[in-house]
């Protein structure tokens, strides 16, 4: 798979799914904690509880997982403007100055 091949909305979708199973394990996590009554999230500085923080939870880790697409998406993008590695030939001459390295022997 080549990232030129990849329409922006399959960058988009691609860290998008990637971003929701990653974000939504932290915001289960921690939405979990405020369900159970401990300080797991926060709003304004104050711990949110109860049902309350598990939504809150889930609509953070949401967020992440939107911006992180976007970033995946952007990344990808960007990487089409670099040229593929394959073009990039190297002869021996090019690494004749080199130091060697000594490899102890068993």
């Amino acid at each position: 798979m080549q990232i030129g091949h990849l329409s922006a909305g399959s960058l988009l979708k691609l860290g998008l799914v990637s971003g929701t199973m990653f974000w939504g394990v932290f915001g289960l996590f921690f939405g979990l904690i405020a369900l159970t009554g401990g300080p797991g999230i926060y709003w304004n500085g104050q711990p949110v509880y109860g049902i309350t923080g598990l939504i809150l939870a889930m609509v953070s880790a949401a967020a992440f997982a939107v911006v992180t697409a976007m970033i995946v998406m952007l990344g990808g993008l960007l990487a089409r403007l670099i040229p593929p590695l394959r073009r990039v030939r190297f002869s021996a001459s090019e690494f004749k100055d080199l130091p060697q390295v000594a490899h102890p022997e068993d």
